[in-house]
Order: structure tokens, then sequence, then C-alpha cells
């Protein structure tokens, strides 16, 4: 959880920081999408060589172990589709290198076999992601944590 500096909420970022600041909310939204698009096993690729994913209580350690658990899920999920609302990013820079993000999701489930979805919230999440910047200069999930807050219900 991000630790904020209520004194530095409205100071003015470098221009490095919101370059950074973009590049990771890139990256997140690209998870999302490939998620709600049925693409998870791309997912692999956001995530350093040494990256580690929780879907709390499991979690995963290096492309290796994402890639595997990713594809054990593949192809079960049928006419499942599913909508992600991500919100509440707040974002923590604590280096040149290394960057936090705070945020909550929406989880949306609907069957795309149905003509006509009744859309209701499945659950709320909350998501805390360190990012770090390569070599190469591109920005990939260091640690991805997704944790339920609350499951929804109609």
């Amino acid at each position: 959880m991000i630790d904020y500096d209520v004194g530095m909420a409205g100071a003015e970022l470098t221009p490095a920081q919101v370059s950074a600041q973009l590049a990771c909310r890139n990256v997140l939204m690209v998870f999302i999408h490939l998620i709600d698009e049925g693409r998870s096993l791309e997912l692999v690729e956001l995530f350093a060589e040494d990256g580690v994913m929780e879907a709390v209580p499991h979690t995963f350690r290096g492309r290796r172990e994402i890639r595997d658990f990713l594809t054990s899920r593949a192809g079960g999920e049928g006419t499942r589709r599913t909508v992600h609302a991500l919100a509440n990013m707040q974002f923590r820079h604590v280096s040149d290198t290394e960057v936090h993000c705070s945020s909550v999701f929406t989880l949306f489930a609907y069957d795309a076999a149905q003509p006509r979805a009744n859309l209701t919230p499945g659950a709320l999440y909350s998501l805390e992601d360190s990012f770090r910047k390569d070599a190469d200069g591109v920005w990939r999930f260091a640690h991805h944590r997704r944790a339920l807050i609350v499951e929804g219900g109609a």
C-alpha cells in the first residue's frame, strides 16, 4: 500500500516522472485490456524476467511460473467475458527506475452467448503494483498484487 505524502500531493512532477507515470499506467491498462480480450497469455511480456504476480492467495515468481499459471487457465472460460473498470490510480515515484501504483478495479463478467447481458459488478479488487524500468528503458511489472476487497451480487 502506498504511503501517501499529503504535503506533496499537489507538487508538480518532473518531465521524467510524468513520462514514467504514463508508461506505468500504460502497462497496467494493456494488462487489463489483454485479459478482457481473452489474450491473457500475452501478459507475461509485461513482467520483468524476475517479476512476481500475486492473485491472493496465490503467488507466481518469474515469467516461467506466471506463464505456466496463465497457460493452465487458457481456454477454460467458454463464453464468459469480462470488463475491468480501473479507478483511483495513485502513483509514487521511488526512484528513476522504480514506481509504485495503488488502484482499484471493479470486475464485470457476463456470458457472451446471451443476446442481452445484465451487467452487475462481480467484485471489487485492490491492486498494488511496483514497476521497474529495465536496461532497455521499458517499464514492466516488478510486482503485481491483486486482492479481493468485496464480492458483488445482485
